[in-house]
């Protein structure tokens, strides 16, 4: 059956699987999301597209599952395209068609195999974001041409190297959000990344990378960054100057194994703090303007005790799903967790998935 979501103005996603209806009139289609691996219902679907000269509308392409496609269908009609997401491509490893799509502004690339070259990717010139999901590249070419890019992310590809990224961005002056995750390859370079405009990242620190180095490498964005992320990074122990980014907003330290937190108190703008899934943590800083306070299996009775004092503007705390506050303790929980009322901003309170210890404390 044809599902059609509705779009901004009379415009329309067609999701297409294996069995959808296509429809007699394609003049409102400007979206596309594939989620059946069928080769023939996905030639089908391109046949009827050919014939009422379709493709030419369709600003957003996204196969879900495109795991028996061997290699990307011609991309010459997409003259408007300006998303295109690739997820579960199991076989496909030249890109080279994607040459043909100039209005490009926003590329996925969740592969399963290793792409031969992402040189196609260096002519596209309008494009703003490239996700980039693959177990390897086997050829890096520079970028020159990327100079809108803002946005550019690696997740789990084993050959990314500084060198890679270096040529990679060759050219994108206004980069300003860099995510590279669980990339064990990569290392960071001696001198600092030509960055000048980031804002935002998000790296993953490999196990024999040291914190000192990660600050250096990014020491041209001290007066512009606002979100750090250092999730996943189990390796990491201290957490070193991070003050130096004096317009650090957020700081996300899910699952490191980092313990004294007392620098933050020397990072006067940081509004946002996650602290999820960290043991040992037993007391905050005093942290002057922070809003936001995320702490998932963390949270301690210390930490709760001094919430009033050391939070005088926390606004939302999450403590969700969090051993502190569930099972035989979670009646003695809501006892403990008193303190938090003396906290004057607090306006949000999460406890979800402790059903039961809210109706006590409503009983």
């Amino acid at each position: 059956m044809t599902q059609l979501l509705p779009a901004p103005s009379s415009e329309h996603v067609l999701t297409y699987e294996t069995h959808t209806h296509l429809p007699t009139k394609w003049d409102t289609v400007t979206g596309l999301v594939i989620k059946t691996c069928d080769t023939k219902a996905i030639r089908k679907l391109h046949r009827a597209m050919a014939a009422n000269n379709a493709q030419r509308a369709i600003r957003t392409l996204v196969y879900l599952s495109g795991w028996k496609l061997s290699t990307l269908l011609p991309m010459d009609a997409y003259v408007q395209l300006h998303t295109l997401e690739l997820h579960q491509m199991r076989t496909v490893t030249d890109i080279s068609a994607l040459a043909a799509c100039q209005q490009l502004r926003t590329l996925v690339l969740r592969l399963a195999l290793v792409l031969e070259d992402i040189g196609p990717i260096g002519k596209l010139p309008n494009l703003t974001k490239l996700v980039l999901h693959t177990p390897a590249v086997r050829a890096y070419h520079p970028l020159q041409h990327l100079t809108a890019l803002v946005s550019l992310m690696f997740y789990r590809c084993t050959l990314v190297t500084h060198l890679a990224l270096l040529e990679l961005v060759k050219g994108s002056v206004n980069l300003s959000n860099l995510q590279v995750v669980d990339c064990p390859q990569f290392r960071l370079p001696d001198q600092p990344f030509p960055f000048s405009a980031l804002t935002m990242v998000k790296y993953t620190l490999p196990k024999h990378t040291d914190l000192p180095a990660v600050y250096n490498a990014f020491a041209h964005s001290k007066d512009t960054l606002q979100k750090f992320s250092f999730a996943g990074s189990a390796h990491l122990q201290t957490l070193g100057p991070v003050s130096q980014f004096n317009q650090l907003r957020e700081l996300n330290l899910t699952g490191t194994k980092i313990k004294e937190l007392s620098v933050l108190s020397t990072c006067t703008q940081l509004k946002v703090l996650n602290l999820s899934s960290i043991k040992g943590i037993r007391s905050l800083p005093r942290m002057q303007v922070l809003r936001t306070l995320i702490m998932r299996d963390t949270c301690s009775q210390p930490i709760v005790d001094g919430l009033p004092t050391h939070l005088p503007l926390l606004q939302t705390l999450d403590i969700r799903a969090n051993v502190y506050t569930q099972g035989v303790r979670g009646a003695h929980a809501i006892r403990n967790l008193v303190p938090v009322l003396g906290c004057p901003s607090l306006t949000h309170l999460d406890l979800t998935n402790v059903d039961s210890i809210r109706k006590r404390a409503l009983a």
